[in-house]
């Protein structure tokens, strides 16, 4: 599942050439995917086989200047916003305002 999720961030990233824009929307897409494959539980878990960190590996090869480890804290606030819907202590578009915000700092 992660690798679908993965592949549609790559697809929806290439459409920019913003590196900014990219990850943007590559996050949001990835959110909304993951909602939409029912898979908050699978995605905001962290991987037991202790293997990589697909979502964070994709988002290092995004370069934004000025903002070094963007790769690693995203994906965590990605994760977390996947468990607030699962929890429901947020309403999906409550979730995705918040990550919308996030991305626009």
């Amino acid at each position: 599942m992660e690798r679908r999720i993965v592949d549609r961030m790559e697809g929806a990233a290439a459409v920019f050439d913003d590196p900014t824009k990219s990850i943007r929307t590559a996050i949001l897409v990835g959110f909304d995917s993951a909602i939409k494959f029912g898979a908050c539980r699978l995605l905001s878990e962290n991987d037991p086989s202790q293997g990589p960190d697909r979502i964070a590996d994709f988002l290092s090869t995004i370069q934004v200047d000025g903002a070094q480890g963007l790769a690693y804290i995203l994906p965590a606030a990605w994760r977390s916003a996947l468990l607030s819907v699962l929890e429901e202590r947020l309403s999906v578009e409550e979730a995705r305002s918040v990550l919308e915000w996030l991305l626009t700092k």
